[in-house]
């Protein structure tokens, strides 16, 4: 588990890592799974690992990737699943908008209440909260549940997932079916995670699952820069994956982007 702090290293941390186990463990490329939260994130890291390392063919063997582009591609092969069943941000949207308006549900800003109301059903899922016991913060709980079961209702005759299904239906997958869950424990042996901090519940049991007989898992992140709370983000993950996985923790606490005079006024605001 690195802590590490903004211009610390952390993507020099990664790629140099994953060097160091290619080239000086002799570890399998195939092996290693690094995921972040963004495909600019992985494209960025799997660019400068491929300048790092003299081996082309082992950069294109390690996976570099999302949570939800591994899961989805761990979907298609199971479950054959296609990239036009993803639902979009604008589908997404519209189906909301239609049920606030058949809700009666009287607002000034339709656009702000349905990014809640998103919001709010991604939270839902991404926890697993049982919808009969969830009280919203943009309506009543009534209605909520109304138009929760109203979007799930049309994007399911759509055919269409969202990324919480996805996360959903992989851990799903994994649980019942012990001869997947080996197969990816064997691929994806060694586990590195950028950002851990805005690592969801939902993930980390899909995680746990992955490295369930192994635990070769390393953690890059900060609390103090979780930004994916409002989706599930749970930054109190990092803070007891220590006592989680029994790890070793390395704090990266210099950093190479910022004057001292600007690191320490910050730092004066978490005080």
């Amino acid at each position: 588990m690195l802590i590490a702090g903004p211009g610390s290293g952390k993507t020099f941390v990664i790629t140099h890592k994953v060097r160091y186990m290619i080239e000086e463990l002799n570890i399998e490329a195939s092996n290693i799974l690094v995921l972040t939260f963004s495909r600019a994130a992985a494209m960025e890291m799997k660019e400068r690992f491929a300048n790092l390392s003299a081996d082309l063919e082992s950069a294109r063997k390690v996976t570099w990737g999302t949570f939800h582009s591994v899961f989805f591609n761990l979907l298609k092969l199971a479950y054959g699943y296609r990239g036009d069943q993803v639902i979009s941000d604008e589908e997404r949207y519209k189906i909301v908008k239609e049920l606030i308006i058949k809700s009666k549900l009287g607002t000034e800003d339709l656009n702000n209440l349905s990014s809640s109301i998103l919001a709010e059903i991604a939270f839902v899922k991404q926890e697993s909260i049982d919808i009969e016991h969830y009280y919203s913060n943009s309506c009543s709980a009534e209605i909520f549940k109304n138009l929760y079961k109203g979007y799930e209702s049309i994007k399911s005759s759509l055919k269409k997932i969202d990324f919480e299904d996805m996360l959903g239906l992989t851990f799903e997958l994994l649980s019942k079916r012990e001869d997947i869950r080996l197969a990816c424990q064997r691929r994806y042996a060694y586990i590195l995670i950028d950002e851990f901090q805005d690592t969801s519940v939902l993930q980390w049991k899909i995680l746990s699952l992955l490295m369930e007989s192994a635990k070769n898992i390393i953690c890059v992140g900060d609390e103090k820069q979780s930004i994916y709370g409002w989706r599930g983000g749970e930054k109190e993950l990092f803070e007891k994956l220590d006592k989680i996985i029994d790890g070793k923790v390395e704090n990266l606490d210099k950093s190479y982007r910022s004057y001292k005079q600007v690191i320490e006024n910050v730092n004066r605001i978490y005080e």
